[in-house]
C-alpha cells in the first residue's frame, strides 16, 4: 500500500534533489580548483556516499521522531569526526594495516548502516542513533582525511563535506518514503546485509594483508672484481648445453656416416 500523502513527499523529494544537484553543479563550475577535485573524486565517491544512502533508507522506514534522532545522530558524528580527526586517526593508526586502508572508515561507516538495517525496523528506535554517530563520525574523518586544503587552514572543503553529508541521506529519506513501507523494509534488510559483508569483506583485507617485505639496499661489487669498477666489460654467451649439436659432424641424406667432415 502506498504512503498517505504520496504527492507532497513526492514533490518535496524532488525539489530536495534538484536543488542539491543545482548546488553542486554550480560547486563543480565555479568553486577553486581543489574544491572542484575534492568534490568530483572523494566527495561523489561510492565510499562517501553508500553510507549516506544506507542511512536514507533506514530514515525513511520510522517515525517522525525517531527519523529526527538518528539523522541528530549522524548530524553530530559529522562534527565529531571533522573536529576531533587527528586524535582519531591517532588511535586507529595502532591497528595493523589500517593506515595503508584509509583507516578502515569506509568498513567502520558501512558496518554501522548495515547493522541497522539488518536489525530490522523494529530496533531501528534504538540502534539507530548510536551507530548512525558511528557511521558520522567516520564520514566526518573522511572529509578530512581527503581535503587537499586541510594543511592550509581552509574550511570550504570541510563546510562543503558536512553539507553534503546531511543533504544526501535527507534526500534519499524523502524519495525511498514514497514506495510502500513493506518495499522499504524487506529492502532495507537486503540492504543491510550487503552493507555488513562488504564492510567485513574490505575490514578484513587490513587484517589478512601481510605486511610489506622490508627494502634490502642492492651493494654494489667491490673496485676490481667482476662486474665491478675498473674491470673489464663481462660478454654473456650461450651456456653449455644452449647449442649441443654445434661442432658435431653433418651426414647429409643418402650419404654414408664419415663420408664427409667440413
Amino acid at each position: 500500500m502506498w504512503p498517505e500523502g504520496l504527492g507532497p513527499r513526492l514533490g518535496a523529494a524532488i525539489a530536495c534533489l534538484l536543488t542539491g544537484a543545482a548546488l553542486l553543479t554550480l560547486c563543480g563550475f565555479l568553486a577553486p580548483a581543489p574544491v572542484a577535485q575534492w568534490l568530483m573524486q572523494s566527495g561523489l565517491h561510492p565510499a562517501f556516499l553508500v553510507p549516506g544512502l544506507g542511512l536514507g533508507l533506514a530514515l525513511s522506514q520510522m517515525s517522525r521522531r525517531s527519523t529526527g534522532t538518528v539523522f541528530l545522530g549522524w548530524a553530530a558524528g559529522i562534527g565529531l569526526g571533522i573536529f576531533f580527526s587527528g586524535g582519531l586517526f591517532a588511535l586507529i593508526g595502532q591497528i595493523p594495516g589500517a593506515t595503508s586502508h584509509h583507516f578502515l572508515l569506509f568498513p567502520a561507516s558501512v558496518l554501522a548502516i548495515g547493522g541497522a538495517l539488518l536489525a530490522g525496523w523494529r530496533a531501528l528506535p534504538v540502534l539507530g542513533p548510536p551507530l548512525a554517530l558511528l557511521a558520522g563520525t567516520a564520514c566526518g574523518a573522511s572529509i578530512v582525511l581527503y581535503d587537499p586544503s586541510a594543511a592550509s587552514g581552509d574550511v570550504t572543503i570541510r563546510l562543503l563535506g558536512a553539507g553534503l553529508g546531511l543533504w544526501l541521506p535527507l534526500t534519499a529519506a524523502l524519495l525511498l518514503g514514497c514506495l510502500p513501507l513493506r518495499v522499504g523494509r524487506i529492502g532495507g534488510r537486503i540492504a543491510g546485509s550487503w552493507l555488513v559483508a562488504i564492510g567485513l569483506l574490505y575490514g578484513g583485507l587490513a587484517a589478512i594483508n601481510p605486511p610489506g617485505v622490508p627494502y634490502a639496499p642492492v651493494l654494489a661489487p667491490p673496485p676490481g672484481a667482476m662486474g665491478g669498477p675498473g674491470s673489464p666489460p663481462v660478454i654473456a654467451g650461450p651456456g653449455g648445453d644452449a647449442f649441443p649439436g654445434f661442432g658435431s659432424s653433418t651426414t647429409l641424406p643418402g650419404q654414408p656416416a664419415g663420408g664427409f667432415q667440413p
